[in-house]
């Protein structure tokens, strides 16, 4: 992973200052009567260690979430994540040693399908609250480990600035992914720089190799930014900004002395 990434995933929520209502500095200091959503010493402990990463006697259980995900958090506590009350850690285990479903998907040796002539497009929201985005890029640290330059001609990771999980978000989330099927969610246009899989049809039947592509964000019904993580962001509505969507480990940068739109992806680079 990226320095950046890695810093991001480690920075901690910090406590402000007396003058705007927080806390006066004191351990576990009480809210102010004029500032109910302030948070106390304890409080701020608790909020960082929800983007702390998970291991049990210092090895990695799971990767935490990224600041810029609690647009999506309302998704944890969704049908799906709700807790069992029957499931133990010795089942959990014993899932993984049988793995029935076959749903164990941490095996980095991809030499077969990459040598059978596969090529893998995969993309991560940084904003998933449900599968946290950090795991996309430690699997494919793994894979390179793995088959080494193989994975330069087979293998693309684009992670989303903004995307909750699959799809939806504030960010440029449009580009014809492979769980964006809902009304209203399509790439900007139909060729292979805005839909990944035509993007992924040209590199398995004509050798393109597919680099930068461009994602959209549109508008909700009433004409700005999602407020929700169900809100209708059609193309109907409008288009807000584009990004470029840049493969792993780049990432898309402002060009120097950019001036004018910075709405549009031309006014971006991968770097």
């Amino acid at each position: 992973m990226k320095a950046a990434f890695a810093k991001l995933a480690d920075d901690k929520p910090k406590p402000v200052k007396d003058a705007s209502g927080v806390n006066d500095g004191k351990k576990d200091s009480k809210k102010k009567e004029d500032a109910p959503q302030c948070l106390t010493d304890s409080q701020l402990e608790t909020l960082a260690n929800l983007y702390k990463p998970y291991t049990i006697d210092g090895q990695l259980v799971n990767d935490s979430v990224l600041p810029g995900s609690e647009f999506g958090w309302s998704q944890i506590n969704a049908i799906t994540g709700r807790y069992g009350k029957d499931v133990t850690p010795a089942l959990i285990m014993q899932g993984e040693r049988s793995d029935p479903g076959e749903t164990i998907t941490f095996n980095p040796d991809l030499s077969p399908f990459f040598d059978a002539g596969g090529k893998l497009m995969h993309y991560h929201g940084l904003a998933d609250a449900l599968i946290p985005p950090l795991i996309s890029s430690r699997y494919y640290e793994m894979v390179k480990k793995k088959v080494g330059n193989k994975i330069k001609d087979s293998y693309r990771l684009y992670r989303i600035p903004g995307m909750l999980h699959c799809r939806s978000g504030t960010g440029c989330f449009n580009f014809g992914g492979a769980g964006q099927v809902e009304a209203g969610s399509r790439p900007l246009r139909y060729d292979n720089k805005h839909d990944m899989f035509l993007a992924l049809i040209d590199w398995v039947e004509l050798g393109k190799a597919p680099t930068a592509l461009i994602g959209a964000a549109y508008k909700n019904k009433n004409g700005g930014t999602p407020i929700s993580d169900s809100d209708d962001t059609a193309f109907g509505n409008g288009l807000r900004f584009t990004r470029p969507l840049c493969p792993y480990p780049t990432e898309a940068r402002l060009k120097k002395g950019a001036v004018g739109d910075t709405g549009v992806a031309s006014a971006f680079e991968c770097a």
